[in-house]
């Protein structure tokens, strides 16, 4: 008897074989992304190919006044959304695959950089640098060891700055006045260091016996400069004091309320943000806090 011929393999056959695991076991073929799946992956491939135009914050969605709870919290609902599992089990291109975990990658970075206080001051203080050299030179940005000398000297001065503001907090105005002077001349266009100078020049008008009226001048270029600038709490702290000691207590309040939105743990703002808000509620026994008298709420 003439063998049986062997039925011929359809492509299909093939492809079912190919798809067995070593068990035997058939998987199943993938389905198409539904609308909504579909519809999230667009809008993450599209953040991927615009991540080189983008700073961090505008990778996770944020405003560079976003405290690190909101940033880790924002990033915990993002990557619920992004999460490669969610996207395997349907018919997706591998390089859009592929992209997706690069994106969690390069999100879950972002986040780590704003969560640490210091990895984000030196982002913030290297986007400050780019800015100024970009606006100088056209659009070009920095590099090379010049770039890393610069952004030293601002990673100097901001840390001057941040020294003058703590011997103020020990009503050291002269010691302060100095640290201020050498972190000018490394970085003269510093917020930061402008409201801690017109904050100096209020302690020394009013060691001078100055008018409210005079003082209340500089406060008035203090408020100007805390309307453009809202990323940190100590010029708000700084206009506060200086409406308290010229009894503006309504502004005050507002100018120390502000502080302490941005940051809650702030002691000495909480403190006199509670004795301005006695005082503009008209309560006649008001005192000053227990340690009033000082710059920072501590006595000389």
């Amino acid at each position: 008897m003439s063998p049986v011929p062997a039925a011929p393999v359809s492509s299909t056959s093939r492809g079912l074989r190919a798809s067995s695991s070593s068990s035997g076991v058939k998987t199943r073929a993938k389905k198409p992304a539904p609308p909504k799946i579909q519809a999230q992956l667009d809008e993450h491939l599209a953040l991927y190919q615009e991540r080189d135009n983008k700073s961090l914050y505008e990778l996770l969605g944020l405003t560079e006044q976003a405290s690190a709870d909101e940033v880790k919290t924002r990033f915990k609902k993002i990557a619920g959304s992004l999460h490669i599992d969610k996207y395997l089990r349907f018919d997706l291109p591998e390089e859009s695959l592929d992209a997706l975990k690069k994106l969690f990658i390069l999100l879950n970075q972002a986040q780590q950089t704003l969560s640490d206080p210091e990895a984000r001051r030196e982002y913030d203080l290297s986007r400050q640098l780019s800015s100024r050299a970009a606006s100088a030179e056209g659009g070009a940005a920095p590099s090379g060891p010049s770039a890393q000398r610069d952004l030293g000297q601002l990673l100097q001065a901001e840390q001057l700055v941040r020294e003058a503001i703590q011997l103020l907090k020990h009503s050291k105005v002269e010691l302060a006045e100095s640290k201020l002077s050498a972190a000018r001349a490394l970085n003269d266009d510093d917020p930061l260091g402008d409201a801690t100078g017109l904050y100096i020049e209020v302690l020394k008008l009013r060691a001078q016996g100055a008018s409210n009226a005079v003082i209340n001048s500089v406060a008035d270029k203090l408020e100007v400069l805390t309307g453009s600038y809202d990323s940190r709490e100590e010029p708000f702290y700084f206009l506060g004091m200086a409406r308290v000691m010229t009894g503006d207590m309504k502004r005050a309040v507002s100018a120390l309320e502000r502080a302490v939105e941005i940051n809650p743990h702030y002691a000495e703002a909480n403190s006199q943000l509670r004795f301005a808000q006695r005082q503009s509620q008209g309560g006649a026994s008001a005192k000053s806090p227990k340690s009033g008298g000082g710059l920072f709420g501590r006595r000389k």
